[in-house]
Order: structure tokens, then sequence, then C-alpha cells
């Protein structure tokens, strides 16, 4: 930390303090994936693709077992790059807090699974448990900020 007083020797409410402080900021976490979209993929297309394929050809028959593995393969890749293409998804995540222990974990995690279980079934009562959780969550989330802050960490 480096620190300036102008006019230099003079400290008053009418001196100019300027200081820099090196602050290590690390840059996100990201990762390159290739996933492929199979939620939107349609079956029935791909089956009769598959069906007019040599893999369901009966007069189609190969000597061994690696070239039988082969043509499974070949034909498979062929129809999953036609019906769902391989995309590149970069997804950048944040380093995790201090604060960040065991039973965030799990109370983010079970927050996570109560909203993907009320979207899936749109119903009240699901919507009633993720709310109240959201507020258990909420409530010791600031709590354990609050203690970080003032220096009270376990």
């Amino acid at each position: 930390m480096t620190e300036v007083v102008d006019p230099p020797g003079v400290l008053s409410d009418h001196s100019l303090v300027r200081w820099s402080i090196l602050l290590l900021h690390q840059p996100p976490i990201t990762a390159v994936r290739q996933v492929r979209c199979w939620r939107k993929l349609d079956k029935e297309k791909f089956r009769s693709a598959l069906l007019q394929t040599s893999l369901c050809d009966k007069t189609c028959q190969p000597e061994s077992a690696d070239d039988l593995f082969a043509l499974y393969d070949d034909v498979l890749r062929t129809l999953s790059d036609t019906y769902a293409p391989v995309l590149r998804v970069t997804t950048r995540r944040q380093r995790i807090a201090a604060w960040m222990d065991s039973e965030c974990r799990q109370l983010r995690r079970n927050s996570r699974r109560l909203e993907q279980k009320y979207r899936h079934t749109d119903s009240k009562t699901d919507r009633l448990a993720r709310v109240e959780h959201e507020r258990l969550r909420c409530a010791i989330r600031y709590v354990v900020r609050k203690n970080a802050l003032s220096g009270k960490c376990s």
C-alpha cells in the first residue's frame, strides 16, 4: 500500500490524500464443454433414420464383433451428429466465498432441488415449501455474512 499527502508533511482537512491498495482479483473460472441437446431430439425421425441404416439391414452381417461395433459406432455417431449436434458451451462460475461452508452448500443444493420440483409439478404446496426454504436460507445467509464481516467466523 502506498500513500501520498499533498502538500507533503501537512495534514489538515484541506489536504489531498491519495493511496493505492493492491487488490488480488481472481478471474472467473470458465470451462468449455461439448454437449448434445438430447431433450430436443425428435425420437420418431431418429428412429425412422435408424431403421434406414445398414445397422438395421438384415442382409448386412459383419464378420466379427469388432466390425459390428465399428458399424454400430459409425451409424449412431452419424445419426447423433445429424439429429443432436454437438454444441460448445462455456460455463462460468465464481470462486466460492470464504463463508461458504458445507451447511451453506447443502442449503443451496436443497433450494435448487425444491425449485426444480416446483417447476416440474407447479403445485401450490411445492411453491410454499420452496418459499419457506428460501426464507430460511436468506436468514441463515444474513447471519453468516454478518458474522463474517464482524470477524466472528468459526
